[in-house]
């Protein structure tokens, strides 16, 4: 309440406002790629392939071509029978991550005890996406395309009665 209104109505409808904001920037979790073909008959679900060349996008692409293709694609060969894969647990990282949600808020009395409350929240209101992970499976049709995102901007608003 840094300003005091002389009316009641210019209190109330301009007085008391709250206002909040988280804003998070994060970068992007590790990824690796798995085979899908076992050729080492040890029954295990995680096999690496092998790397030949450096599966880092190092260019400018555009957003759409990194949805399809997020990293070299071509970088990877399945190993021969009853050999391991030469490929790390970790290649790179995935998209990052930015959000920004704010709020506002406010607080009427209505008589001592009873309060009316007003609040409106935007989650991700720059409405930018956040992508998922791109697909790691090896031998798979969607290999090293994303297929996910985070929701779009969120609006909800509420109105509850105090007492």
């Amino acid at each position: 309440r840094r300003h005091a209104f002389s009316s009641g109505a210019a209190d109330a409808f301009l007085g008391g406002w709250g206002i909040g904001a988280i804003v998070e920037f994060r970068d992007g979790a590790p990824y690796g790629v798995i085979s899908q073909t076992n050729v080492t008959n040890t029954f295990a679900n995680d096999q690496r392939p092998n790397l030949i060349a450096d599966p880092v996008r190092n260019d400018w692409s555009s957003r759409r071509e990194l949805i399809r293709a997020y990293f070299n694609i071509a970088a990877f060969q399945h190993p021969g029978v009853g050999v391991f894969g030469n490929a790390a647990r970790n290649l790179g990282y995935g998209p990052g991550f930015m959000g920004a949600d704010f709020s506002v808020h406010k607080r009427w009395a209505l008589t001592e005890r009873m309060g009316l409350m007003y609040r409106c929240d935007v989650f991700n209101l720059p409405n930018r996406p956040n992508f998922g992970h791109p697909n790691t499976s090896f031998g798979s049709g969607a290999f090293g395309t994303i297929t996910s995102a985070a929701d779009g901007r969120i609006l909800q608003m509420n109105l509850r009665v105090e007492f």
